[in-house]
């Protein structure tokens, strides 16, 4: 709508039409959103972009496994039930290694922490080398047993001047189910 201006008169002098202005907010509100969308996407993977693991390396000849008598590589299977823990050493005989590890059950709806930190302790005394333990979490488990979980490895204090370095470098990791593809790597599901 056009029209004269209701105070006579323009700028310089001369006279100037007023026009109603319509500001469509729609696209702005749009590329708002968005932006909103991909912070809070952003945010959430920074969270486990923090988490203090190692990675796993894959490559030809070489592995994580333990080879000295004085140290082992602890393997920890999170399952509904408990935590299952494994020790590896390639210089080692299976039998000479079945008494390190076990099963330790869960108490109730969560996992025994203390005992599981006490049986890691005792292969930690064993073998004191030992700085490795790959795990691996059952797929419904919390981030937070997780981390609780890797807490419970790491170190033990029996004081507060007296602390034990368990196992620092956690590897996390996965169960690999299915075919083998070529050079050892898992097949891409479905072929």
């Amino acid at each position: 709508m056009s029209g004269k201006s209701p105070l006579g008169g323009g700028l310089f002098g001369k006279e100037s039409q007023v026009y109603d202005v319509y500001l469509n907010l729609t696209p702005l509100m749009d590329v708002m959103s968005n932006i909103l969308f991909f912070l809070l996407a952003a945010f959430g993977t920074s969270i486990i972009a923090i988490f203090p693991t190692t990675v796993p390396v894959q490559t030809e000849g070489s592995t994580d496994i333990a080879k000295e008598e004085k140290s082992v590589t602890i393997s920890v299977n999170a399952t509904p039930q408990g935590l299952q823990v494994n020790c590896e050493n390639a210089a080692m005989t299976p039998e000479s290694l079945k008494d390190c590890g076990g099963f330790v059950a869960k108490k109730g709806d969560d996992y025994d922490y203390d005992s599981f930190t006490s049986m890691l302790v005792r292969i930690k005394k064993a073998f004191p080398d030992s700085k490795s333990m790959i795990f691996v979490p059952d797929e419904a488990m919390a981030y937070q047993v997780v981390v609780k979980i890797m807490d419970a490895s790491r170190n033990k204090r029996f004081s507060a001047n007296e602390k034990l370095e368990l196992f620092p470098e956690v590897v996390l990791s996965g169960l690999v189910t299915g075919e083998v593809g070529p050079g050892g790597t898992p097949a891409a599901p479905g072929k």
